[in-house]
């Protein structure tokens, strides 16, 4: 775990405010924004999942705000952060900049924005939906937690392939459009056929959504604590296979950048 201890923790927190204010700069609506475009794309996918499409589930809302306002997260995360090192070669070439301290900044702004969203959101569910379960809510930051190391194990994984081979941000993207819909996201895993359950089971977003989604449910600790336990597991794995890459690559990859 050379890799994590070699990280400046300091510069990622020079790094945040900086990313924070670089987003902003020249905008109109500024934070405005960034929490409109989540909730319009909610409305929409609300609208027409629930009253078009007829997606039948209590409290429909609350759970696919469960459910889409992390895969966004995730989405936007992976998408801001494949093509980093690559990007910004000459900068991490010019000063001692960790390149993963610059990928952590950027995932810590998306979170925070992630995070203000999914808090207004719920707000709004919780007044004109069904109500909201306040003791569910309060272990959220557990599942939050391992969603978001998990992506920046999966967000540095990608980074350093993009550095050897780039096409992987194409292939990133395209996975990732598929996924959206082999994922349990707008339609609870029910609906799926028994035959088809192993796509949800090895499906690695799907666990690390789970226990999110499960908040919004009726379901037993016991049930609650096997599905975060995996969605743990599925983060363990992501940042070793990072960390493992940048060890293996660390070497190489100045010299490609």
């Amino acid at each position: 775990m050379a890799a994590v201890h070699s990280i400046n923790w300091r510069q990622i927190r020079t790094l945040t405010a900086a990313s924070i204010k670089s987003r902003y700069r020249n905008t109109i609506a500024g934070v405005l924004w960034v929490v409109l475009s989540p909730l319009l794309m909610f409305g929409a996918q609300g609208y027409v999942f629930k009253m078009i499409l007829k997606i039948g589930h209590p409290n429909y809302p609350l759970f696919l705000l469960t459910g889409l306002m992390p895969w966004i997260f995730l989405n936007q995360s992976v998408g801001m952060s494949t093509g980093l090192f690559v990007a910004n070669a000459r900068l991490f070439k010019s000063f001692p900049i960790h390149p993963a301290a610059s990928l952590i900044s950027i995932i810590v702004d998306n979170l925070l924005n992630f995070l203000l969203t999914f808090a207004l959101i719920l707000a709004g569910v919780s007044i004109f939906g069904t109500g909201v379960d306040v003791v569910h809510f309060l272990i959220l930051p557990l599942p939050f937690a391992s969603l978001a190391v998990a992506v920046v194990g999966l967000c540095w994984f990608l980074a350093t392939l993009q550095v050897f081979y780039h096409d992987v941000r194409f292939v990133t993207d395209f996975v990732l459009s598929v996924m959206f819909f082999l994922t349990p996201i707008f339609y609870p895993r029910s609906f799926v056929p028994d035959r088809y359950q192993w796509i949800i089971t090895c499906n690695p977003i799907a666990i690390l959504l789970e226990p999110i989604q499960l908040l919004s449910q009726d379901v037993l600790p016991p049930t609650y604590l096997s599905s975060l336990a995996a969605s743990v597991g599925v983060a363990i794995c992501f940042v070793l296979l990072s960390v493992g890459l940048w060890n293996w690559k660390k070497n190489a990859i100045y010299f490609r950048l």
